[in-house]
């Protein structure tokens, strides 16, 4: 679909103007805000519904711009664009814009899609649970490989869809990404975040899957990468 570019002025205070049934309270920091909506758009597929984030003075500043801020919304449309350019799956942009203090990121709804930690591992077949873990493992890996560190690696920013026994995985709030020297700064940072946040979802065995996947199959060797496979599957040894 054809991102939508060049909003009018009329047309972005329409959409910021909008009824704001927030999906949970904006979030307030630093004498500005940023919240997200779902709304509905007109496309050429026709009506789709969309995520809308909307920033007032939700900046940054970055080392190439220290004296200028610039929104939050934006590092992430440009983190997208980024993923997008590499094959990691991410939503698909429909509309972004800036004017003044203010910033518009429009992304299409993940239909059918639920967060990581909303799928009932216990109700799936062996095979299904494996393959959920090893396509969740693959997609990091792959952000890793190219030395991308999402920052923010929980459960519920990890989108997943079951078709069949095979998943499509889709990584969300890409606000915080940044790009590091290597891959094992980004994975150590990442899957340390991400061993925290699913200690009651994957168990032991889940985990080695996990690193199996993340590692390739046939790459794991005794000496190099048993420390990063015992690192992420040491909990929970019961399970």
């Amino acid at each position: 679909m054809e991102i939508l570019r060049g909003l009018t002025s009329p047309e972005f205070d329409s959409i910021w103007m909008g009824n704001h049934n927030w999906c949970e309270s904006p979030n307030i920091r630093r004498g500005g805000w940023s919240g997200v909506r779902i709304v509905q758009i007109d496309t050429a597929d026709g009506r789709v519904p969309i995520y809308l984030k909307q920033q007032f003075r939700h900046s940054y500043r970055s080392w190439k711009n220290l004296f200028r801020k610039q929104p939050t919304a934006l590092r992430e449309y440009r983190n997208i664009r980024r993923l997008e350019a590499i094959g990691v799956p991410t939503p698909e942009v429909l509309m972004f814009a800036v004017k003044g203090e203010t910033a518009i990121l429009g992304t299409r709804a993940l239909d059918n899609y639920q967060a990581l930690d909303q799928v009932d591992l216990e109700q799936l077949s062996l095979l299904q649970r494996r393959e959920l873990v090893r396509s969740v493992a693959r997609c990091i890996s792959k952000l890793h490989r190219f030395h991308f560190q999402h920052n923010c690696l929980y459960p519920k920013h990890i989108f997943v869809r079951q078709q069949g026994d095979n998943w499509s995985v889709k990584l969300i709030d890409l606000e915080k990404m940044r790009r590091r020297w290597g891959r094992d700064a980004a994975m150590r940072h990442d899957l340390d975040t991400l061993y925290r946040r699913s200690i009651t979802l994957f168990n032991r065995r889940d985990r080695i899957a996990f690193m199996r996947a993340y590692l390739g199959e046939d790459d794991i060797c005794p000496g190099r990468d048993k420390r990063k496979l015992h690192a992420f599957s040491a909990i929970n040894p019961e399970r």
